[in-house]
């Protein structure tokens, strides 16, 4: 199965049945939750981590007609009503050089999704995200200026039975070390690419549905450590 994308500003279009992954125009549509820092000055401390059970630690907290960002239950939930259509948050820091764990478990919704970690965000125009599916795809992407969201180091998603698929956690963890980007998944190294674009910024979370109208994503145990 391939998938052709055509995303929006924080946003996705899908054709459902295909997973082949291009670069294609940002359409402006969507409105969500992204607070990243104005300027980038100051390195936060490491390690820096958040299990969700204060709802007051930063991440933000939005809810619109097609998607919600929020803490509930001790976790961090990224929920989409709408088809071809992605959210994200941050918590408004700034690092590097980092290693990034967190468990992501689906909980809702249609399994044609995808999910995962934010890092180097310079703003929300830029920035580099570790993806999977909950059935069973992954890939490495970044934005660039807005105009784009590619794979990077392939041209598709790729599939590993290493993802647990359906309703089920997935403990994920990213690397973004010098002009190396790694995502590995459940212990298994799944990807690792070189990419100069951004050196450093924030860290985040992210959750979109393709062909589904809606999905739903529980995310604990947020970790960022040297590498």
């Amino acid at each position: 199965m391939l998938k052709y994308i055509l995303f929006k500003t924080k946003g996705v279009f899908m054709n459902s049945k295909i997973k082949i992954f291009f670069t294609l125009f940002m359409l402006i549509f969507t409105v969500l939750a992204c607070s990243l820092p104005e300027g980038i000055a100051v390195k936060d401390a490491l390690p820096y981590e958040d299990d969700f059970s204060s709802s007051s630690s930063g991440w933000d907290r939005m809810t619109e007609e097609d998607f919600s960002t929020d803490y509930f239950d001790g976790y961090y939930v990224i929920s989409i009503e709408s088809q071809d259509y992605m959210a994200w948050a941050n918590p408004g820091k700034n690092f590097s050089d980092i290693h990034i764990e967190v468990d992501a478990t689906y909980i809702g919704g249609g399994l044609d999704n995808h999910f995962g970690v934010i890092c180097r965000a310079v703003d929300v125009d830029n920035f580099y995200v570790m993806m999977i599916s909950s059935d069973g795809f992954y890939a490495i992407t970044k934005r660039v200026e807005a105009d784009s969201l590619s794979i990077i180091g392939s041209e598709i998603f790729e599939f590993s039975d290493v993802i647990r698929q359906g309703v089920a956690t997935n403990h994920i963890e990213v690397d973004c070390i010098g002009d190396t980007l790694s995502l590995t998944v459940n212990g298994t190294l799944l990807a690792e690419v070189q990419d100069t674009s951004f050196a450093m910024g924030d860290v985040g979370l992210l959750a979109g549905t393709f062909d589904v109208e809606d999905t739903k994503i529980a995310f604990d145990n947020f970790k960022v450590s040297l590498p």
